[in-house]
């Protein structure tokens, strides 16, 4: 007869598995991979299940690109000039019936909103390619802008001698090139 093992906790799994302890959380809410709590509340694994039930269930290595290999969901080319994030964003929803409201919704349209704000403003491209690809578990998009990207434009507009000093200034934190339309400190 096999020997019972001790039970384990998060941290133990998450680097049995080589993923985040808040990835395993999500798995064992979901019931993916078993687990019990101890009298003071903490999860507990039994490795050897947990091990039997992703080898009974294919877990993606890299989800995104399992949903980019699928045919977008929605895919567009738009010009820039007086195009609006949020009416994009409501139109993207209406399309393909996501629910913005829900706490995952609001979390990828202010991501979405943001990324194509930013494409918007700073890019200096004249178009933008926006694809979407929604599957029954995950939502991903990508926002693809033509510009000279935000390394040498903030390298450009503040007169620094290497995209690494660019760098430098982007972790300093807020920082622009555009003062007339953003908030961020100009040199």
């Amino acid at each position: 007869m096999a020997e019972s093992q001790q039970p384990v906790r998060i941290a133990d799994v998450a680097r049995e598995l080589g993923l985040s302890p808040s990835r395993i959380r999500q798995l064992a809410d979901s019931d993916v991979i078993p687990s019990t709590r101890s009298p003071g509340g903490h999860r507990l694994f039994d490795l050897g299940a947990v091990r039997a039930a992703v080898a009974r269930r294919t877990l993606p290595e890299d989800p995104l690109a399992v949903a980019q290999e699928a045919k977008p969901s929605w895919n567009r080319e738009l010009t820039l000039l007086g195009l609006s994030e949020s009416d994009v964003w409501r139109s993207i929803k209406d399309d393909l019936n996501l629910d913005g409201e829900s706490p995952a919704g609001r979390i990828i349209g202010y991501a979405f909103t943001e990324m194509l704000n930013n494409a918007i403003d700073h890019s200096g491209s004249g178009t933008v390619t926006i694809t979407w690809w929604v599957t029954s578990d995950q939502w991903s998009f990508e926002v693809r802008d033509y510009g000279v990207g935000a390394y040498i434009k903030l390298r450009l507009g503040l007169r620094l001698a290497s995209d690494f000093e660019a760098v430098q200034e982007l972790s300093k934190g807020k920082r622009t090139t555009d003062r007339d339309r953003h908030t961020g400190n100009a040199t």
